[in-house]
């Protein structure tokens, strides 16, 4: 007979102690140790469950002292709600100027899906909702992956990764800092800087649902940002005339031409 196989949780602290594995066909019994609360648990299994005590309950305590475990292919998951409290780099614009989400394993990495509430210019959260035993992996971005979060000296960073347990009341808290985000390219002159001394517009991408985040520099490009005017081969572009851009003498616009995506040829307000 297969073994029966079941998880164990410890009634105090909620960390788990590990798996016991028994035959459940007789009454079978014995102790697993906490190592965080450096406590022990004594359990009996009979008839593919297994009863979890508490030996040393301290006096005036009201929590759990004994729970009953099913085997793990038996017992359903239980829902966990995930609260992420993310710290920010001080180049992030202010609230209302861009905005944080959160990308990972359980939002099919979209990139732009889950946005976080801004409390203040360095401080961040969301709440989500998975499953215990879940394996998350996990990044923070400002809308895109172009500006994706980095480790601080500019390289890429792995994948945040959180293993969701339940706990003692099926909440997690988890406090994240973002060291760095992602530079941008300027959508006009080409110039790649820190979001911080940048601003962006949104656009729809030609025969797509999804938005295009374009960003210009602060100052100089962002009074001639507008309505993306160019089109495939050109077309529709006020600049472009027999197969060859002619945008006036000045005009920042350093990027290949001739099609919607790489193309953006912009409108003064």
């Amino acid at each position: 007979m297969t073994d029966l196989v079941f998880s164990s949780e410890c009634l105090n602290c909620g960390s788990k102690m590990g798996e016991v594995r028994a035959l459940g066909l007789a009454m079978e019994g014995g102790s697993i140790y906490c190592p965080k609360c450096k406590e022990h648990h004594n359990y009996h299994i009979f008839k593919s469950e297994m009863i979890l005590k508490r030996v040393s309950v301290p006096v005036g305590y009201t929590g759990q002292t004994e729970r009953k475990f099913y085997p793990l292919e038996k017992m359903s998951k239980r829902k966990v709600s995930i609260t992420f409290d993310v710290i920010l780099p001080i180049s992030t614009s202010p609230p209302g100027e861009v905005y944080i989400y959160i990308a990972g394993n359980f939002n099919n990495w979209d990139s732009c899906d889950r946005k976080l509430n801004r409390k203040d210019d360095v401080l961040a959260n969301t709440t989500i909702e998975s499953l215990e035993g879940e394996s998350l992996e996990y990044k923070y971005t400002l809308g895109s992956w172009k500006t994706v979060e980095r480790k601080s000296d500019g390289s890429d960073m792995k994948n945040r990764t959180l293993d969701v347990v339940y706990g003692k009341n099926g909440c997690m808290e988890i406090k994240d800092t973002v060291e760095r985000w992602s530079d941008v390219k300027c959508s006009l002159c080409g110039a790649i800087k820190s979001v911080s001394q940048m601003k962006f517009i949104t656009e729809k991408s030609q025969g797509h649902e999804k938005y295009e985040w374009l960003w210009f520099c602060e100052g100089t490009c962002w009074p001639h940002r507008g309505k993306v005017v160019g089109s495939r081969k050109g077309q529709g572009c006020p600049y472009w005339t027999e197969g060859t851009c002619k945008i006036p003498p000045g005009f920042p616009c350093s990027l290949e031409k001739g099609s919607y995506l790489s193309c953006y040829v912009y409108r003064s307000k």
